[in-house]
């Protein structure tokens, strides 16, 4: 199973549900009888019967809404999982042979990267999404170890291609390749944690759970216009 995450307000919003549902449930099957025959149908029966009825709905549209963010999450895993098993992954290729849209392969990205360990980088002009951690460069000036040339060498973060000299051929120093792969990670990793902090969260949790038991037309209507509101991320 998965340990990956992008959301947290699915779990929360899934958990509400099901903690006022059942509760209210309960009461709706056991208490109203009683209550019904004690008031004969007064006031006070209606005003509890509203009340349950009130927030049974609202636990279910908390637990469909969590189901929904859910699945969205999941379709989004499935896209990290495709691009950590390729360097490259074709946009036209990956829409032709899955379900995915290209808008909704750009919304996901940006999700994606805000994750711990994950850093890819879409190519809009070539159409193709890269495996940043593994491709990113970094250019440094040196000079060589050979023949004292001053160089200015690129180094990729996976250590895929080696620097050499073009002058006399002399190869950089394994060590120092290592010590440039590890700060170039590092600065990769501070890039994802910027923009982890940068996120705003969506869904305010509280405020929904109260529009749900509330005001369900408006909890509907909240919900719609944050799921569709781009660049939305993780709540922390």
């Amino acid at each position: 199973m998965s340990t990956k995450n992008i959301y947290d307000k699915d779990t929360y919003l899934r958990t509400a549900g099901l903690v006022l549902f059942f509760p209210a449930a309960l009461g709706a099957l056991f208490l109203l009888p009683s209550l019904r025959a004690m008031d004969q149908g007064g006031a006070l029966y209606q005003l509890a019967a509203t009340l349950f009825v009130v927030i049974l709905l609202g636990s279910v549209l908390l637990w469909v809404a969590g189901t929904l963010i859910r699945r969205d999450e999941a379709r989004i895993i499935a896209l990290w999982d495709i691009f950590e098993r390729n360097v490259e992954v074709d946009l036209d290729d990956l829409i032709a042979s899955t379900t995915y849209s290209r808008a909704e392969i750009e919304r996901a990205i940006p999700l994606i990267n805000a994750q711990e360990g994950a850093f890819f980088v879409l190519d809009r002009q070539a159409g193709r999404v890269v495996h940043g951690r593994l491709r990113t460069r970094s250019r440094v000036n040196e000079n060589c170890p050979g023949c004292g040339a001053r160089l200015a060498q690129e180094v990729v973060a996976d250590l895929s291609e080696g620097s050499v000299c073009p002058y006399c051929g002399a190869g950089l120093e394994l060590e120092e390749q290592i010590a440039r792969k590890a700060q170039l990670l590092a600065d990769l990793k501070r890039t994802r944690s910027d923009r982890r902090l940068q996120q705003s969260p969506s869904i305010n949790i509280p405020l929904f759970i109260f529009l749900s038991l509330f005001c369900t037309p408006v909890a509907i209507a909240y919900f719609v216009i944050k799921m569709n509101k781009p660049g939305v991320g993780k709540n922390a």
